[in-house]
């Protein structure tokens, strides 16, 4: 009887590799580093929408977040942290379990204090929870977004632009005119930006302070703002007096807006850009027909390359017009 030979050593070579193959196979198949990664990210899904229906359901009953929360997203304080500074302490979700048992932590939290998932109040006063620890990467977030820090510039230049707007329709709806009766044009800057080492003629704002002088782009020595500005909008007591026009330190007349607010938010409309913040042009009677021109011209760190955007009212109202370069005359003046 012939015996069975034993196997060559290139055989077991191949079956060894085969097995290393297959096994290789499997392990990238299960892959336990991604699989525990994943198991974490679920448990962060669902700690975000615990923390957000509590949050949630806080402004059903109370009608606002809790006031820890703002538009700035901010870590959540964990239950039993030992103190909460500089994090969201919303122990007010957590108090006799009404809303929470208690704060989940996420699973690789790094703090001690911090649970590792943020929140913040989005522009329609809903929350926004998330979680910056998410892995795979893949975005946990409860749905909608925190308010960039460009767009909450933005926001505040907005509504320092609405208040102009609205004290120069009240301007104009209460004398028929803009400024005074007795030019026809101006143009003038609503500066924050100090020539040389002065202030010169620039408004002051409601911020506390701004710089003297820059530089080389760098912040001067910091003064306080005088109770009063000497940049304010108003109509004289005589209306055809051009020199008690607005922008003079006169208190005779009637002042429609003092301290008139400036676009003192970085990065636009600062020593940093060399760019005024607003500017406001008048133009009465410009189209000869008696009705009056006002515009202010302003930028947003939200628009394409920071271009200069235009509101345009005719006779105190909203118009539809544009007004092309910087020369005092009527003609660039188109409305439809």
């Amino acid at each position: 009887m012939k015996k069975k030979g034993a196997f060559t050593l290139l055989e077991i070579l191949l079956v060894v590799a085969a097995i290393a193959i297959l096994g290789g196979i499997v392990i990238f198949a299960i892959n336990p580093t991604r699989q525990l990664a994943a198991t974490r990210n679920a448990q962060r899904a669902m700690d975000v929408n615990a923390i957000y229906k509590a949050a949630y359901q806080y402004i059903i009953d109370h009608s606002v977040l809790p006031a820890e929360v703002s538009s700035t997203p901010i870590e959540i304080c964990r239950s039993g942290a030992s103190n909460c500074v500089g994090l969201a302490d919303l122990s007010v979700l957590t108090n006799s379990g009404l809303y929470l048992p208690s704060i989940p932590t996420d699973p690789n939290s790094p703090t001690p204090n911090g649970s590792g998932y943020m929140i913040c109040r989005a522009d329609s006063g809903r929350p926004v929870v998330y979680s910056p620890l998410a892995e795979l990467d893949r975005e946990i977030t409860s749905g909608e977004a925190c308010p960039n820090p460009a767009q909450l510039r933005d926001n505040h230049r907005l509504a320092d632009i609405r208040i102009i707007e609205d004290a120069m329709s009240n301007m104009y709806t209460a004398n028929g005119f803009y400024f005074s009766n007795s030019f026809s044009s101006i143009s003038f800057f609503i500066s924050s930006l100090v020539g040389g080492s002065s202030r010169g003629g620039t408004n002051c704002s409601t911020v506390t302070s701004e710089p003297t002088s820059h530089v080389g782009s760098v912040y001067g020595s910091n003064i306080p703002c005088p109770t009063q500005s000497n940049w304010c909008l108003k109509v004289p007591t005589d209306p055809n007096n051009a020199a008690e026009s607005s922008g003079v330190a006169y208190d005779s007349g009637t002042v429609y807006l003092r301290n008139i607010p400036l676009n003192n938010y970085l990065p636009v409309g600062t020593w940093t850009t060399g760019w005024s913040p607003y500017k406001i042009f008048v133009f009465n009677n410009f189209d000869g027909s008696g009705r009056d021109y006002f515009r202010i011209r302003y930028r947003l760190e939200s628009s394409a390359i920071h271009e200069q955007q235009s509101d345009h009212f005719i006779n105190g109202a909203p118009a539809n017009c544009h007004y092309d370069g910087e020369a005092i005359t009527t003609n660039l003046i188109v409305c439809d």
